[in-house]
C-alpha cells in the first residue's frame, strides 16, 4: 500500500543534500515589513543526516507547482522520535538580524546608507538586495541605535521615513527589496474569484472599509503566486467594483497532504501604505558620559556644534569614525 506522506506534492531542497525531503505539511507567514516564518513537517531518508550540520543552510520550499514555493534558510530543527521524522523554521537571512543587539551612532549618513552598511555587516548585499527607492534621503547630522536589535532599529528606521520592504523568491534565492512607492510592487497577474471553479483561484473575498476612503480586503485562494509586495488584480467576483488590482500585505500559508490554501490581506492598488512602527524609540533614561574630541573642522565649529564619542558607541564593522556633532547648549553659545 502506497503512502499518502510520502506521495505528498511538496518538498524540501536543502543545499548539500542530493535529494529533496518530502514535507508532510508546513505553515507560513507574510507581512510587509516582516521577515517570514514557515514551519514544516519533514519525512527523514531512510539514510542517516547530520541534522545539526543542515543548521543555516539555504533551502527551497516547494509548493508543488515549478517555480512555486519560498527560498530561505534552515533557521530551526527539532527531530522527534523515530519515524515521525522532524520539524524545521524556515526564515530568511533578514531574520538573523533579530540576534544582534547594538548601540552605535551614524553620522552624516542618509537612510540608505545605514541600511546598506547594517546589512552589509550580515553579509546581505548584492543580488540579495534591492533598494528601489524614488525619495529624496539627506544625510543626517546623527542617527542612533540604542539598545536595540539591528533588526528593529532597521524596522523602525524604515517605519519613521516610509519604507517598507518586502521579499522576492526564486528557487536560486530570496532578494530583500525596499521600496517608498505604492505602485512600486510587482503585479502578478489575474485572479478569477469563484468558490466552485476546478482551476486554482480566489475562493472567498470580502471588503471592510477602516477609515473614510481606506479599504481592507480579505480572502482565501488556492493560489500558489501569492506573496506580501505583490500585486494581484480580482476578477470575475459579482461586485464590479472589487474587481481591480489590490497590493498584498498579509498571507497565511498552509499545505497538507498535497493540498496547498492561504489566507491573504490586501489594499487597493496605489493606496498609501504605511508600516506601524514595531517599537517605539528606545529612551535614555538618564545622562549619557561623552567626551569632547579635536576634530579640526572650523566651518562645524562656527555653526554651533562640538564633536562628541559616547561611552557605549559601537559603530560595526568598516564604519566612519564613531563621533557625532551636538549642538552646544543656548547659555554656552552666549558665553
Amino acid at each position: 500500500m502506497s503512502d499518502p506522506a510520502r506521495e505528498s506534492a511538496f518538498r524540501l531542497e536543502i543545499a548539500g543534500l542530493p535529494e529533496p525531503l518530502v514535507v508532510v505539511a508546513f505553515t507560513g507567514s507574510e507581512a510587509i515589513s516582516e521577515p517570514f516564518a514557515y514551519e514544516a513537517q519533514l519525512l527523514l531518508p531512510d539514510a542517516p543526516v547530520d541534522l545539526a550540520g543542515l543548521l543555516y543552510r539555504n533551502v527551497w520550499l516547494s509548493f508543488g507547482a515549478p517555480g512555486r514555493g519560498i527560498h530561505g534558510q534552515l533557521h530551526e530543527l527539532l527531530e522527534q522520535p523515530p519515524g515521525a521524522g522532524c520539524r524545521v523554521r524556515i526564515g530568511p537571512k533578514l531574520a538573523c538580524l533579530a540576534q544582534r543587539f547594538s548601540q552605535r551612532v551614524f553620522a552624516a549618513r542618509s537612510v540608505p546608507q545605514i541600511l546598506r552598511q547594517v546589512l552589509r555587516e550580515h553579509g546581505i548585499g548584492g543580488r540579495h538586495l534591492c533598494l528601489d527607492l524614488s525619495g529624496d534621503y539627506p544625510a543626517q547630522d546623527f542617527c542612533t541605535q540604542y539598545r536595540e536589535s539591528d533588526l528593529q532599529f532597521l524596522q523602525r528606521l524604515c517605519a519613521q521615513v516610509g519604507i517598507h520592504f518586502h521579499f522576492e523568491q526564486t528557487p536560486d534565492g530570496h532578494c530583500l527589496v525596499f521600496t517608498d512607492s505604492p505602485d512600486r510592487f510587482p503585479l502578478v497577474g489575474e485572479a478569477v474569484y469563484g468558490d466552485h471553479r476546478p482551476a486554482p483561484g480566489v475562493r472567498a473575498f470580502s471588503v471592510q472599509s477602516t477609515l473614510p476612503g481606506a479599504q481592507v480586503a480579505r480572502g482565501r485562494s488556492d493560489l500558489k503566486n501569492l506573496h506580501v509586495g505583490r500585486a494581484v488584480t480580482l476578477a470575475a467576483h459579482p461586485l464590479e467594483g472589487w474587481n481591480r488590482c489590490w497590493l498584498l500585505t498579509g498571507v497565511e500559508h498552509r499545505g497538507q497532504a498535497g493540498v496547498y490554501g492561504n489566507q491573504f490581506k490586501a489594499i487597493p492598488q496605489g493606496a498609501p501604505w504605511q508600516t506601524a512602527p514595531r517599537a517605539t524609540k528606545p529612551r535614555m533614561a538618564s545622562r549619557q558620559r561623552g567626551w569632547v574630541v579635536a576634530v579640526d573642522e572650523p566651518a562645524m565649529q562656527e555653526a554651533g556644534r562640538v564633536a562628541v564619542q559616547f561611552d557605549w558607541v559601537y559603530q560595526g564593522e568598516g564604519a566612519r569614525s564613531s563621533h557625532c556633532w551636538l549642538p552646544l547648549a543656548p547659555e554656552l553659545l552666549a558665553g
